[in-house]
């Protein structure tokens, strides 16, 4: 049974004589808690944070955030790109990670072309807030990964500079995945992820330079002491401007549009060499690191499948002995 129906202006308005809601049904636009009381029915939405009026298209409170987003005004909503992204709580747009916690199609999309990494790990991947050991501003467990509070508040869809940073630091997260997952994403393999990790930060005489660190970072920001640098490194601010039109998609296009566009984008023979050039010459300055790190999880993949092979081989006993107790 149809509870309630309603099509929107882009803020948010009810359009006149396309709605129709049975009396005990309190949500509306973006699945938000109607307050019909003071602003009239479905002008006032309860967004957690702050409240919501959809004929301005604006919060009728300060955001929470504010000292983040200097260039916008503290009552926007999604960065003003109500096509494009939703404002999940009052705090910010999200167009890299969605409301439940997973990287948006578009996001893959691109970390498939810079990192190579299997499009199912990063689907698979859960974005969180997590408490971080202090300095660290991300950390990839298992099919996890966690965000400082700071790092989680930096995604302002309006501004080309946010959007970098993500593509940046998911690239790099990224290629961690296929690293934890070697060892496994269960309680054991989580477990022996991390402290693999901080032997070798130990080792290593800290986090930056760790293996590990090293052999995951061809897309960090520049860094003198190991000489590579960030997506920023390889893009005209012609082709930054370029892609960031296509991920803030203003016309609202459908996301199958959107997606062929990044892979229009990716397969322009100069964005390719760029990749290509950059790629190379990162393996070449940092080929014992790759090599160590490869080594690594090389074998902690076969110890995971021996692991499984002994699990199996107990089940098939324990089955044969019941069935001759039998």
């Amino acid at each position: 049974m149809i509870r309630s129906y309603s099509d929107y202006y882009p803020f948010g308005s009810i359009m006149p004589g396309r709605n129709a809601s049975s009396g005990d049904y309190r949500y509306g636009f973006n699945g938000k808690e109607r307050d019909s009381e003071v602003s009239g029915e479905g002008n006032s939405y309860d967004y957690g944070f702050r409240m919501y009026d959809s004929r301005l298209g604006r919060f009728t409170k300060v955001d929470p955030l504010t000292h983040l987003f200097p260039h916008l005004t503290p009552y926007q909503y999604a960065g003003n790109y109500p096509i494009a992204a939703i404002d999940v709580d009052g705090l910010e747009p999200t167009l890299v990670i969605d409301d439940a916690g997973k990287l948006t199609k578009p996001m893959v999309k691109i970390l498939v072309y810079l990192t190579g990494v299997d499009e199912n790990l990063l689907f698979d991947a859960t974005i969180t807030n997590g408490k971080l050991l202090q300095g660290l501003s991300a950390l990839t467990v298992g099919n996890e990964i966690k965000f400082s509070t700071k790092a989680l508040a930096i995604n302002d869809n309006s501004n080309p500079n946010h959007i970098n940073f993500w593509i940046e630091f998911m690239s790099h997260e990224a290629m961690h995945l296929p690293q934890a997952a070697a060892f496994g994403i269960d309680k054991r393999g989580r477990r022996s992820f991390v402290l693999r990790s901080l032997k070798q930060m130990i080792v290593m005489f800290g986090h930056d330079n760790s293996q590990f660190e090293i052999a995951a970072s061809a897309w960090d920001f520049t860094d003198k002491k190991t000489g590579f640098g960030g997506i920023g490194e390889i893009l005209t601010n012609k082709l930054n401007n370029q892609l960031f039109g296509i991920l803030s998609n203003p016309s609202n296009q459908p996301e199958e549009i959107v997606l062929k566009e990044i892979d229009a984008f990716f397969q322009q023979k100069k964005v390719q060499n760029l990749i290509k050039e950059k790629l190379t010459s990162f393996q070449e300055k940092n080929s014992k690191a790759i090599s160590f790190s490869n080594k690594t999880f090389d074998k902690a993949q076969q110890r995971k499948v021996n692991r499984k092979a002994r699990k199996q081989q107990r089940e098939r006993r324990r089955n044969g002995s019941a069935a001759r107790f039998d």
